[in-house]
């Protein structure tokens, strides 16, 4: 005896969009709030690998977290509610694009910041809900 699957009603569809933006939106303001503390945080390396510009550094660290603080702030905005993918990239792509920076500015390839890199991906893929199409673009920006 076979069962007839039927389609979930638009009004399930929904309830499940909703709840999935929610939980997102939710993950994605506390990785804000990671990113914010743990960027600054980062100081400690740079006193240790790169003296000379660990005040340079900070700066960088201090913009880049500043940049999460507005991210954060749009979650809770309609904008955010609405484009809360997108602001998921951008959470992303700002400590990634500064560590890049922190990395082309020492050794390049060679710079021991790499491993900023790695753990950003790493938090990222453990706290944030991405679906495949949001992975693939994160990459891209990553590459």
């Amino acid at each position: 005896m076979s069962e007839r699957a039927t389609a979930p009603s638009p009004e399930l569809l929904a309830a499940f969009d909703d709840y999935e933006r929610d939980r997102t939106v939710r993950n994605n303001r506390i990785g804000c709030i990671l990113g914010i503390i743990f960027m600054p945080a980062g100081m400690g390396l740079d006193a240790f690998v790169y003296p000379d510009q660990t005040w340079d550094f900070l700066g960088l660290r201090l913009i880049c977290s500043a940049l999460l603080g507005g991210v954060w702030w749009a979650y809770g905005t309609g904008f955010g509610r609405r484009f809360y993918r997108m602001l998921g990239l951008i959470e992303v792509s700002l400590p990634l694009g500064f560590i890049s920076a922190m990395i082309g500015l020492t050794d390049g390839f060679a710079s021991p910041y790499y491993a900023g890199l790695n753990l950003v991906v790493f938090g990222a893929g453990l706290l944030l809900r991405w679906r495949v199409d949001d992975v693939f673009r994160m990459l891209a920006i990553m590459l």
